[in-house]
């Protein structure tokens, strides 16, 4: 099968619902199928696995709420008694993206929610995309955000950022903070400069950075922050009036180090868009670049309807 796919987790809870239908837009935009998949509620009996009365309802439902939505995406359903961050992981390997709910801190979580909307975002072999159950899409079109430094993983945050706001044809709001800036390519003397001077280093320095990606996406209309503010703030505050938030994460060098450091899991949990992390270059990310010529078999095992 040549058909791209996105993957969806859902546990029959209102986040899980709000990222399906988020997915679905997303399946509907790319010309991708969506795979809506749901881990447990598999009963064995007499050597026949089979799904539950509750796993019927929940992917009938799911079903049903894409189809009246309006959204023109082909549906298929995935039901498997694997654990769920580990069936999410193994589909991300044949999916453009997986897509999960998210109630941020201080809530309730359900299967595919909290800590397991982060581990998946650790372990996916695709961009995760984390949907908060209370955000709802603008009337008009609002930018993509991004964060600007010279990291591996801000470079692939910034590739993908660049090529999904090119996508849905919105503008990019590009932001560069120099509360940690990266130091490497400064002069040493730099710190000692005057808050003017500084600012247009700082300024100057997003735009050298941005200028491979500008180059390339010469559609995309930018506009760049330049602040003080720690990055995290400054995207936090900038995506109160976004489409979605793009961000990277570090590879890893060794099975106990997190691929998310702090700011993207602080990012993760309280932005109030959505939040798509993006792997490092050497990783198996798939990016927006690439949509129109990946293809994504079906799973090798499952129920897949």
């Amino acid at each position: 099968m040549n058909t791209p796919q996105i993957v969806v987790g859902i546990d029959g809870s209102r986040a899980a619902e709000r990222a399906m239908l988020w997915a679905a837009e997303e399946a509907g935009r790319r010309g991708a199928r969506l795979l809506i998949a749901h881990a447990g509620d598999v009963d064995s009996n007499a050597g026949t696995a089979g799904p539950t009365d509750y796993a019927r309802a929940l992917m009938v439902d799911a079903q049903t709420a894409v189809d009246d939505s309006g959204i023109g995406c082909e549906v298929a359903t995935f039901l498997d008694d694997e654990e769920p961050v580990r069936l999410l992981s193994r589909l991300s390997r044949q999916a453009q993206l997986v897509v999960v709910g998210s109630h941020g801190v201080g809530r309730l979580a359900g299967a595919f929610l909290g800590k397991a909307a982060y581990r998946v975002a650790t372990h996916a072999h695709c961009p995760v995309a984390l949907v908060p159950a209370a955000w709802e899409p603008a009337g008009a079109a609002q930018p993509v955000v991004v964060g600007v430094s010279a990291t591996p993983a801000a470079s692939s945050a910034l590739d993908y950022a660049f090529a999904e706001a090119e996508l849905r044809g919105v503008p990019l709001t590009a932001v560069r903070s120099w509360c940690r800036a990266d130091w490497s390519p400064a002069s040493p003397t730099a710190l000692y400069e005057s808050g003017d001077r500084f600012e247009n280093r700082q300024a100057e320095r997003a735009q050298l950075i941005l200028r491979p990606f500008l180059d390339a996406h010469p559609s995309v209309e930018v506009a760049t922050v330049v602040t003080g503010e720690p990055i995290e703030d400054a995207l936090l505050s900038a995506a109160r009036e976004a489409d979605q938030l793009i961000v990277g994460c570090r590879s890893r060098s060794g099975r106990r180090q997190s691929r998310l450091g702090w700011t993207t899991s602080r990012l993760m949990h309280e932005s109030p868009c959505p939040v798509i992390v993006i792997g490092p270059p050497s990783s198996t990310s798939v990016t927006t670049t690439q949509l129109s010529a990946v293809g994504s078999p079906a799973p090798a095992s499952g129920r897949e309807r």
